[in-house]
């Protein structure tokens, strides 16, 4: 049996985080077990939704600044010293678009994935 990945993004919108994952997970559903159990959309309930979620993988959205992506993957990995952070560029979605988002994981989630396995 596959490793189970249990992804939890943190995105102030989260529609978008829902729809990307989604299209990732059919993406990849031969090949990972994905899913995506939760969105924190504020750096104040990073703590709480690590600790009820327990995923082992962390989509931080670009839309973050340097500053709050580091403070979120802080936090994060003193709940689950293990926890796998994922951070697309900064401000990819802003100049890019979704699209830009989701070529971009589907080129560098295996490479993670893999290293967690």
């Amino acid at each position: 049996m596959p490793t189970q990945y249990r992804i939890v993004s943190t995105n102030p919108v989260p529609d978008r985080p829902k729809r990307v994952i989604a299209e990732i997970i059919e993406k990849f559903k031969d090949r990972y077990d994905l899913s995506h159990v939760g969105n924190i959309e504020g750096i104040d309930d990073v703590r709480a939704t690590v600790e009820r979620e327990r995923p082992n993988l962390l989509f931080i959205a670009s839309s973050w600044t340097p500053e709050q992506a580091e403070e979120i993957a802080r936090i994060a990995k003193e709940v689950n010293p293990n926890i796998k952070t994922f951070n697309p560029p900064r401000g990819l979605q802003a100049d890019k678009g979704t699209n830009a988002v989701a070529e971009y994981i589907e080129e560098n989630l295996p490479a993670l994935l893999d290293s967690i396995s």
